[in-house]
């Protein structure tokens, strides 16, 4: 009987709360959507209806850094350009004059410059009518930029029909004296610090040219890429590698602060405008399917320092060597240079 009465009590007490909640549900207003709320999701960008107005993605870089330490492929390598020295070790940053570029470029030039390097990028050669075109226009609205870009797209035209690239060692036929400069590109280290085979072969082709040039310079040029050891640079190491297979220290300068090839280029080129007027050609040995890229940079380099300082190029890149690999698309081909072209002439750079 007793249980009973307590089945009973606990329907009750049940019925009741039911009867509050529902009570309560009904008697609450219903709260309207905002007209503003939607599900919809709003795009983050429009989609561009004709070639964009703003300067190509500048990820080449960051995907070659990426894939350097993945696989081994060349990690451009370089960052703040150094003073020249003739032994390897640290040395003080040498910082390029921006400040031209960025109290000539208008919106007009800018938009010109843009274009050029989206028509590099996206169609290459087949683009050469409308480049060319561009480059016209940008002479037409300012000389001195027109004539900049005029001599960039015209190696870059020269790049992409007929580059030779000479494997293991320099051709005949080079200045045989200390006008020559022969410019070794880095290439990542390995976690201790030490050179990879591949870095090890580049030296090789230049130790080769350098015996076939003795009078020449070595540039060797490459920052600090050892995730292990932070006192080790790409320079330094390249710079006691060749003293140790007989080249004088003294004939050695040493940049060993850049991360990337545009900055190899960049920062070797305040080197040698300011302590090495006397060098006026350059050989670029790197591997194969880098030397393109590394000349054409060197190239750009040069070319922006005329224009900056309103005097003439300082050198010229007249030669090369590439160590032979495997080879690697996306150094190779001259379209994708695009990223490093803008890099080096974008203003904000």
């Amino acid at each position: 009987m007793k249980r009973l009465i307590f089945i009973l009590v606990l329907l009750l007490l049940a019925g009741t709360v039911l009867l509050r909640y529902t009570h309560t549900v009904q008697e609450k207003p219903e709260t309207p959507v905002p007209e503003t709320e939607s599900h919809a999701v709003e795009p983050e960008h429009e989609i561009p209806t004709k070639e964009p107005t703003q300067p190509p993605e500048l990820n080449q870089e960051a995907d070659r850094s990426q894939s350097a330490l993945q696989t081994g492929a060349e990690p451009d390598t370089q960052e703040s350009p150094p003073s020249a020295t003739q032994s390897p070790g640290p040395v003080a940053a040498l910082q390029p004059d921006r400040g031209r570029r960025e109290s000539v470029y208008n919106e007009e030039t800018y938009q010109m410059v843009t274009d050029i390097v989206y028509l590099i990028r996206n169609q290459g050669i087949e683009a050469e009518e409308r480049i060319l075109g561009l480059v016209s226009d940008l002479k037409a609205a300012d000389p001195e930029l027109g004539a900049l870009w005029e001599g960039i797209t015209d190696y870059w035209f020269t790049v992409s029909r007929d580059f030779t690239i000479h494997s293991g060692v320099l051709p005949d036929g080079l200045a045989q004296d200390d006008s020559l400069a022969i410019v070794v590109l880095g290439f990542q280290l390995l976690y201790d610090g030490e050179m990879a085979p591949e870095l090890i072969g580049r030296c090789e082709t230049a130790l080769a040219s350098a015996r076939k040039y003795p009078n020449a310079w070595i540039i060797v040029t490459g920052g600090g890429t050892a995730a292990g050891n932070h006192e080790a640079t790409e320079a330094g190491v390249m710079a006691e590698w060749f003293i140790s297979h007989g080249i004088a220290r003294d004939r050695i300068i040493v940049e060993e602060q850049s991360l990337t090839t545009d900055q190899n280029a960049t920062y070797t080129c305040a080197i040698l405008t300011e302590q090495y007027p006397g060098i006026r050609e350059l050989a670029i040995v790197s591997s194969d399917y880098h030397v393109a890229l590394g000349s054409m940079l060197f190239t750009e380099a040069a070319l922006l320092y005329a224009y900056e300082n309103r005097c003439d190029v300082p050198y010229q890149v007249v030669s090369n060597a590439g160590y032979l690999t495997a080879g690697n698309p996306i150094y190779s081909n001259p379209m994708h240079f695009s990223s490093d072209i803008w890099i080096m002439a974008d203003p904000r750079y």
